[in-house]
Formats: structure tokens, C-alpha cells, sequence
């Protein structure tokens, strides 16, 4: 008995041994883990480009651990970007094209001085969350915006945009739950309750001030899967 019992403690000394270099193998794994320096290069001149740049930026730390960066534990690479409400301007730069494995970006509540943000954002094809909104955008929605098809929010509201005339590209974001474009025209619109209508996931939409009518709106669009009212005064 005696030895069966010594047996025993054996086995269990070496799985708890087995299990804590396990544990501390995958501490030394994560604690490896630093932004790519492609990407951190991109973060810094995309910096140069705000109003107010930031002081964290410009260290010599791991971009991982930046104001406003998230990164993979598991790659390290950059994958969540949260500017929003900070009032500063934006030099437009298209260095955030480094930024590939991207699926959050939030630069709302700032304001684009120079050039066309959306003309690239297109190309962050791994993109799941988009809030652009109030961030002095004009212009027409490209075509390209039919790339994000990942994309589960988009809101593009309280911009100039100007009058859209066709919403090809909507019904591509086929698990878009959330879409906001309020303040942007779509009184010229052509079939756009068709185009909304498409969105097998939408559950919240909001397109307050489009120039929109309500029986237009209540004929063409199905509010069964809403979670929330249909937001179009």
C-alpha cells in the first residue's frame, strides 16, 4: 500500500511540475510578444499627422502598450485603434495601410483637414468596427467601401458627404448589425430601402436628416429583426 501511495505522489509531483512549466511557457510566450516594427513605424508618422500628437507615441516603449493601441496577444500585431473625441485635426495618411490585421478603428470626433480618408479605408479588409462619424469627411462614398466585408458597425454619421445616388456597396457587409448615416443625403438615392433591405444581420439602423419620407421608408423596409426602432425622422 505504502508504495502505491509513493507511486501516486510521484505522478502527481511530476503533472504538477509538467503543468506549472507549461504555464510558465506560455507567460515567456505572451511576454515575447512586442508590436511589429513596420507597424509601430506606421502608428509614428500617422502621429506626426494629428493636431495634437501623442507623448506616449514617441517613446521607445512597445507600441503594444501606446495609449489607444491594442494588439494580438497571440501575434502582436496592431488591432485596435481608439482616437475618438479628441477634437484635434488629422493630416490624412494613408500609413495606417500598415495596419493590415486592423478590425477596430474609432477616429470619430476629430476632424480630417487634407485629402480623402475614405479612398483607402477600403484596403483594411480585416475591419469589424468603423466610427468615422463627425470627422469632416466630403465627398462621395467610394465603391471600395464594399471590401470591409467583415465590418459588424459602420458609422460614417454627422459628415458632409455628398448626395449618394447609388448604395451598390451596402448589401456586400453582409454581418453589418449596426449602420449610421445619419446627416448624409440620400434623397437622390436610387432603390437604397432595397439595397438596406439586403443586411440579413442589421439589427440597428439610424439615417436621421437624409432627406428621406416615411412612407417611402415604411414600405420598403422590413423592421422584424430590429432590436431598436428604425431611427429615420
Amino acid at each position: 500500500m505504502r508504495g502505491n501511495y509513493a507511486e501516486f505522489l510521484l505522478v502527481l509531483g511530476l503533472l504538477s511540475i509538467g503543468t506549472t512549466l507549461g504555464s510558465d511557457l506560455n507567460v515567456q510566450k505572451y511576454s515575447e510578444v512586442r508590436c511589429k516594427p513596420d507597424e509601430r513605424k506606421a502608428l509614428l508618422k500617422f502621429n506626426q499627422g494629428l493636431g495634437y500628437p501623442l507623448d506616449s507615441w514617441n517613446s521607445e516603449e512597445d507600441c503594444c502598450k501606446w495609449e489607444a493601441i491594442e494588439c494580438s496577444e497571440q501575434t502582436g500585431h496592431v488591432v485596435k485603434l481608439d482616437l475618438s473625441q479628441r477634437g484635434c485635426d488629422i493630416l490624412v495618411s494613408s500609413s495606417l495601410l500598415e495596419l493590415q490585421h486592423l478590425t477596430y478603428l474609432d477616429l470619430s470626433g476629430n476632424r480630417f483637414v487634407a485629402g480623402n480618408f475614405l479612398a483607402f479605408i477600403g484596403s483594411l479588409t480585416n475591419l469589424q468596427y468603423l466610427n468615422l462619424s463627425g470627422t469632416n469627411l466630403n465627398g462621395t462614398i467610394p465603391q471600395n467601401l464594399r471590401n470591409l466585408s467583415s465590418l459588424f458597425s459602420l458609422d460614417l454619421s454627422l459628415n458632409l458627404l455628398a448626395e449618394l445616388r447609388n448604395l451598390d456597396w451596402l448589401p456586400n457587409l453582409s454581418w453589418l448589425r449596426h449602420l449610421d448615416l445619419s446627416g448624409v443625403n440620400l434623397s437622390q438615392a436610387v432603390n437604397w430601402p432595397s439595397q438596406v433591405d439586403m443586411l440579413p444581420s442589421l439589427l440597428d439602423l439610424h439615417l436621421r436628416g437624409c432627406g428621406l419620407s416615411m412612407p417611402q421608408i415604411s414600405s420598403a423596409i422590413s423592421p422584424a429583426n430590429f432590436t431598436s426602432p428604425l431611427s429615420i425622422p
